[in-house]
């Protein structure tokens, strides 16, 4: 069964997860969404439901200082691991939406074209709703 709640989105980029079990570990992003991204680790087992911290920029989008935010590790597959993202604030919310999902989409119209307040309510985000 699904369970995210927006779409991912296929971005290539580095990243460090710092796991207290395992260390620093350098990783690949494959792909990112509001809710979470999948890491290439090179054969790094990183434990499942085990917290975690993840600090990573997206080149689609530079932020200045990159984003480091809590996760925890869901999903586990040779060679890679699957986060969800923890205790997003709104200010990091929007930002991760826009970068993801910004005004260049939706002015082309492509499918995320819903402002990202819009995305987020029509998705049942219902923490985000004030």
């Amino acid at each position: 069964m699904e369970h995210r709640w927006s779409t991912r989105k296929p971005v290539v980029g580095n990243a460090v997860v710092e796991c207290p079990r395992v260390g620093r570990v350098p990783v690949v992003i494959r792909d990112v969404s509001l809710g979470g991204m999948w890491v290439e680790t090179a054969g790094t087992v990183l434990p499942v439901n085990t917290p975690v911290m993840v600090g990573f920029s997206l080149p689609v989008h530079e932020r200045e200082g990159g984003y480091h935010l809590h996760a925890m590790i869901v999903r586990h597959a040779p060679g890679g691991a699957g986060l969800m993202f923890l205790d997003l604030g709104t200010g990091t919310v929007r930002s991760l939406c826009d970068v993801l999902y910004g005004t260049a989409t939706a002015q082309a119209g492509g499918p995320q074209a819903a402002a990202p307040k819009e995305q987020l309510a029509a998705s049942g985000a219902e923490f985000l709703r004030y």
